[in-house]
């Protein structure tokens, strides 16, 4: 029996009888919420931003980045769920992550003000804004860290990226087991997400490239 999917739930085509009515269920609950999201997300991207460098900067910058080191890895989660909103704690872990591999180079979307509080590293790059079709369009960038939304999927599937999905919201826990079922990559659930799950992600995915 073929089923509608809604990209809200977190099945694939392949569904129980009880996972069918929570994904009906889900269905109905979303369409009465669609006019409160729409007019959440209409106020957040007429918000007045600062004002972005150069693109010329912004290439040159990411040129000498990739040229760093064999391995190249970036981490994004989106413009909805910004990295700058995460725990100390779990930004340390992550800092912690990437520092313990020297030989590969993190490029990683940062959005706040408090870099200068981290502790540095060499192979750790923070940017507030990146092109990100054209990095991951780039045959040095070996892996993509990613939210698992449904235009980075597709750019990374179409740039033949492996992925580390950590799926927040939304349709992304779909996304993300779309991704793991055809071997495109795979998936820490955020409630998973520290030093340890993302050293052995990283490991894996890298390792199978």
């Amino acid at each position: 029996m073929v089923s509608a999917l809604d990209p809200l739930t977190p099945y694939s085509d392949d569904m129980t009888f009880m996972e069918r009515l929570t994904n009906l269920k889900v269905h109905i609950q979303i369409k009465s919420e669609m006019r409160r999201w729409e007019q959440m997300f209409w106020e957040a991207f007429n918000a007045k931003y600062p004002g972005f460098p150069t693109i010329a900067e912004i290439y040159n910058d990411l040129e000498n980045m990739l040229n760093e080191r064999n391995a190249t890895v970036f981490f994004s989660l989106g413009s909805l769920a910004q990295s700058k909103d995460m725990p100390t704690w779990l930004k340390n872990d992550i800092i912690s992550t990437f520092a313990s591999f020297p030989d590969v180079t993190f490029i990683w979307k940062y959005e706040g003000d408090d870099i200068p509080s981290f502790e540095t590293h060499p192979n750790i790059h923070y940017l507030k804004w990146v092109p990100q079709l054209d990095l991951l369009a780039d045959r040095r960038l070996s892996l993509f860290i990613t939210h698992g939304g449904m235009n980075s999927m597709l750019e990374a599937m179409y740039c033949a990226k492996g992925m580390i999905v950590i799926p927040l919201f939304a349709d992304q826990q779909f996304n993300s087991k779309t991704i793991q079922r055809r071997g495109l990559g795979t998936i820490i659930e955020r409630n998973h997400l520290n030093k340890k799950t993302l050293t052995e992600a990283i490991q894996t995915t890298l390792g199978n490239k």
